[in-house]
């Protein structure tokens, strides 16, 4: 398990921001975004583990090397070293508003 990470991200064509908070539980990329008039998203994203992407958007699911912690250790590093941070921002916007919602059986 890890812990939450809160950063700033931004719709595709860069005309709004809004803060994400992101967590790996198992198999689960837990995403909460925050809209500026105070109202929230929340989402569980299932996240399976591969060997030929770093991360791969799908409609039910993201692939991503060693799974859920694999993919929430790449976004952390984006962010940190502001490196490849518009994938970050991709991968965030995309499981918080594209792709369908799972509901794990913990």
């Amino acid at each position: 398990m890890k812990d939450y990470y809160t950063t700033t991200i931004y719709n595709p064509d860069h005309t709004e921001t809004f803060n994400a908070t992101f967590k790996a539980i198992r198999n689960v990329l837990l995403v909460q975004v925050d809209y500026p008039d105070g109202s929230f998203t929340k989402k569980c994203v299932k996240v399976d583990p591969d060997n030929e992407f770093t991360f791969k958007i799908m409609k039910t699911k993201i692939k991503a090397v060693d799974g859920a912690a694999g993919l929430y250790n790449f976004l952390v590093n984006c962010y940190e070293k502001n490196f490849m941070v518009c994938n970050a921002n991709k991968v965030l916007y995309h499981a918080a508003f594209t792709v369908r919602e799972y509901l794990p059986q913990f």
